[in-house]
């Protein structure tokens, strides 16, 4: 289909199952003017000679370096793998139809600055976001029930997250938003039934398992709560602590390997803990009587609590 600056690549869609239309998959774009090349702005219909325009093909937009906005429409419901991969593009806005965005389908378009995600999306696959440098802060819909691996590591200009009510699935292979020096705030719905945070971390409550902690450029405080199992590999990438207080009485798997700036480590001193670890790496860890925890956290204005205090 032509315009009047840009032509766009498309196929029909012949479904397999009885009784279902074809649609329009957007397979990328040709003939550009100099004037598309200046403005960058890809507006793409609902319909194209009569028939929907439902997905953007594998790969449509890989590489481009001459759309800076798109709009897409309400009949979009999927982005495929690596569609705007590589991109020069700045700004997506998606339609309320949008239910899937697959693999890699914005991963390395580092220019990227805002994209909006509206209520009626159900999955972000692996590395949608991963290296989009200049992605500064996203919000989760409510609808959102499975975060694939690595969707926003290598943000570095991310500065916060909000997770929407409806998340349940977070994939996470060695850390969540790994590399993201920036990354100072995130926040949890509090109708979400399996993280939240607590202090200056995110934790999966169903496992009782510390996800991410986070600090931005700034040190903080951060105690870790009583109920508490187990951490994430690189939990502490990239954060700046002053304090680290280990509330917990057994934390068998955690690693401190991504430890770069924290002042002190605190430990219960009659815990598992404790006990097994009297040093970890170049950091000694200073016992703290339990009678005397919560006179310590004021001292240090910590004033964060269990979960289940």
């Amino acid at each position: 289909i032509s315009g009047p600056e840009y032509s766009l690549l498309y196929r029909v869609e012949w479904p397999l199952k009885i009784g279902d239309e074809p649609y329009v998959e957007i397979a990328g774009i040709d003939k550009l003017t100099d004037a598309f090349k200046e403005n960058g702005k890809l507006i793409i219909p609902e319909k194209i000679n009569g028939y929907k325009v439902k997905s953007i093909r594998k790969f449509a937009f890989y590489g481009d370096k001459y759309i800076k906005n798109a709009i897409l429409p309400d009949t979009i419901s999927v982005i495929r793998e690596g569609a705007f991969r590589c991109s020069d593009i700045v700004s997506v806005h998606l339609g309320k139809s949008i239910k899937e965005i697959e693999e890699d389908a914005f991963s390395t378009s580092h220019l990227l600055a805002n994209i909006n995600l509206p209520e009626g999306l159900e999955k972000i696959h692996d590395s949608v976001f991963k290296s989009c440098s200049s992605l500064k802060s996203i919000t989760l819909p409510n609808t959102l029930t499975h975060l694939g691996r690595s969707v926003f590591d290598y943000c570095e200009s991310l500065e916060s997250i909000h997770i929407g009510s409806g998340l349940e699935d977070m994939q996470i292979l060695a850390a969540f938003a790994y590399k993201c020096k920036n990354l100072s705030n995130i926040t949890v719905s509090p109708f979400n039934k399996h993280f939240r945070t607590c202090g200056n971390a995110l934790y999966d409550t169903d496992n009782n398992q510390l996800i991410r902690a986070f600090s931005g450029p700034q040190k903080v405080n951060l105690s870790i709560p009583s109920w508490v199992g187990d951490v994430t590999t690189c939990s502490f990438d990239s954060v700046s602590l002053k304090n680290l207080v280990i509330r917990t009485p057994s934390l068998p798997s955690i690693s401190f390997a991504d430890f770069k700036d924290i002042d002190d480590i605190y430990c219960i001193s009659n815990s598992q803990v404790y006990s097994s670890l009297n040093s970890i790496g170049t950091f000694a860890i200073h016992p703290i009587k339990e009678n005397n925890l919560n006179k310590f956290l004021e001292s240090i204005n910590d004033n964060i609590k269990d979960l289940n205090e």
